[in-house]
């Protein structure tokens, strides 16, 4: 919805090669926005079939492990993107979209901040018939959008409608949990995800040495990305190794399932 408000407003107060950044950067973090999607699609059947039977222990248990993970793989993904965006773009685009990668620089916080958000409208909102809620958040969302947008677009032109949107996200994050507030501890549970944010905001660091010493180019990209990668999930795997070991033993036991 925020992405059709936003090319609009890009197309009508700028100009059309606007619309092709901000639709190009949007393509490439809706990947990962559809693979953390499915982490509530398959559990949802089972979260309604808990809601109904009222097993409120079972619930919790579910939440706190998937916004563990959902937090988790989305920061990943988010710096990551952040890391390899500048040499990724013009890679992938063409040269002449250099700008798509700071586009997506910009856009990736909105990764991490939608799948929570999903997270928590399916298994605490939907699930539980709060439909009236929902929609009001929708609403608030897209109305703080447009209003933001529009104020920003002028000022700074494509960035604009981009912070307009993870604004709105953010916002309706914010709306979602304080409507949950009963259901949820909300300072316990958004401290949970702040370790892999400082530990993302680590990884992006050999990623752009790499970019600044060796330039564009295919292997440059996949030098980052591999770096990157090890970087955040092995320092993660060091955290819950040291501090959350039901957790680490969780992943452990799931890979040696594979």
């Amino acid at each position: 919805l925020y992405t059709v408000f936003d090319k609009t407003l890009l197309g009508v107060m700028l100009d059309m090669s606007s619309v092709s950044y901000y639709e190009y950067a949007n393509r490439i973090i809706c990947v990962p926005k559809t693979l953390l999607g499915v982490i509530t699609t398959v559990l949802f059947p089972r979260v309604c079939r808990l809601t109904e039977s009222d097993n409120s222990k079972a619930l919790k248990k579910i939440f706190d492990t998937s916004f563990y993970f959902t937090s988790l793989i989305g920061s990943g993904f988010t710096f990551i993107i952040i890391g390899v965006s500048r040499v990724f773009a013009p890679l992938y685009y063409g040269t002449d979209f250099e700008m798509a990668g700071d586009v997506m620089i910009v856009m990736a916080p909105v990764i991490l901040v939608v799948s929570l958000g999903d997270l928590i409208r399916t298994q605490l909102m939907i699930s539980k018939h709060r439909d009236g809620q929902y929609i009001l958040c929708v609403v608030i969302n897209a109305v703080v959008n447009i209003v933001l947008s529009i104020s920003f677009i002028r000022i700074i032109g494509i960035y604009g409608a981009v912070i307009g949107s993870v604004m709105a996200e953010l916002c309706g994050l914010v709306l979602e949990t304080w409507f949950c507030r009963k259901d949820i501890k909300i300072k316990s549970t958004y401290l949970e995800a702040l370790p892999f944010l400082l530990i993302g905001v680590i990884s992006i660091i050999p990623m752009v040495m790499i970019e600044q010493s060796m330039g564009i180019s295919f292997m440059v990209f996949l030098l980052q990305a591999f770096l990157g990668g090890l970087t955040y999930f092995g320092l993660c795997m060091v955290y819950m190794y040291k501090f959350r070991h039901n957790y680490f033993n969780l992943i452990v036991k799931n890979i040696k399932h594979v």
